[in-house]
């Protein structure tokens, strides 16, 4: 079945339902320019991303980012380094919505995902410090901000950029681990549930 949709909320509902039923499912999108139409993009535009798919990203634009340094003056990879620290903070965003709250509650979804709120029970003070923390730097370095004159700080060098994704990483990928491990501890399969009766 191919399906050609404008509707990313449609898209996400499709991709869930095929999760569960255990059916793959691939997604592209279609992009023009204004000379050219029609080129595939084999993922999902930034705002369709996952959370794996995201920091994927910016992990690429953050080694980018180390070139662009190299041959560009300070104003221009400041203005680079700020539209970064924009996507990173969408990143973490997404990550709160899709790992910390594990899908439960999602923006624009007209339903709570009851099954999984197990897995926010994962959740620690030290994560939700660290996404206060990361959120917070991000926000202090984005673009969205008007600057004051008088302030006119420097921008993180791109080796920090970097360990700014890996920060997201290993956010997402170590209170997923925990997740798991709640699930699998309170919700045993059926045949582990039988070998101990």
């Amino acid at each position: 079945m191919i399906v050609f949709t404008h509707d990313l909320i449609f898209l996400n509902d499709i991709a869930e339902a095929s999760q569960e039923a255990e059916r793959p499912c691939a997604a592209s999108h279609i992009r023009r320019s204004v000379a050219k139409i029609g080129m595939v993009n084999y993922d999902l535009p930034w705002e369709g991303m996952k959370i794996t798919e995201r920091v994927d990203a910016l992990e690429k634009k953050a080694r980018s980012l180390s070139q662009f340094r190299m041959h560009n003056d300070e104003q221009a990879y400041k203005r680079q380094a700020k539209h970064f620290y924009d996507d990173l903070r969408a990143a973490w965003e997404r990550g709160l919505e899709e790992v910390a709250f594990a899908h439960v509650v999602m923006r624009h979804r007209d339903y709570i995902r009851g099954r999984d709120l197990l897995r926010v029970s994962a959740l620690t003070a030290q994560d939700c410090q660290t996404w206060t923390d990361n959120f917070g730097k991000c926000s202090d370095y984005a673009a969205a901000h008007d600057e004051s004159r008088g302030r006119n700080r420097a921008m993180p060098e791109p080796d920090e950029i970097l360990r700014d994704v890996e920060m997201l990483s290993g956010w997402v990928r170590d209170l997923r681990n925990r997740q798991n491990t709640a699930q699998i501890r309170s919700f045993p399969s059926a045949s582990t549930a039988a070998a101990g009766q």
